[in-house]
């Protein structure tokens, strides 16, 4: 890990989220794609450990907040100093306004 790497912190409503997400998964397509949707998205967050200006800055949201698209959903993020905190992991159909 290099030196400009950040911390991943994973608040517990993002935690809910992806237990949430992972669940409706297997339920509606089974534990291997449940488990590959769920890969992706970690995939993504560990990203950000490199990248963490890679999502686009969402002002009108909350100050300080990041979205970045992955498949159905958007994490919603933010930087603080060294860390990268998952706020939230909505799908695309969810009211950001409402949940963040």
């Amino acid at each position: 890990m290099s030196a400009s790497a950040h911390q991943i912190v994973i608040a517990p409503a993002a935690k809910d989220d992806l237990k949430l997400m992972y669940q409706y998964g297997l339920r509606q397509w089974g534990q291997e794609r449940s488990d590959r949707y769920i890969s992706e998205i970690k995939r993504l967050i560990w990203l950000l450990v490199e990248q963490p200006f890679m999502g686009t800055e969402r002002p009108e949201l909350l100050s300080n907040i990041r979205s970045l698209p992955i498949k159905s959903h958007i994490l919603f993020y933010r930087i603080i100093s060294t860390k990268v905190e998952i706020v939230r992991i909505l799908h695309g159909r969810q009211d950001p306004h409402i949940h963040l």
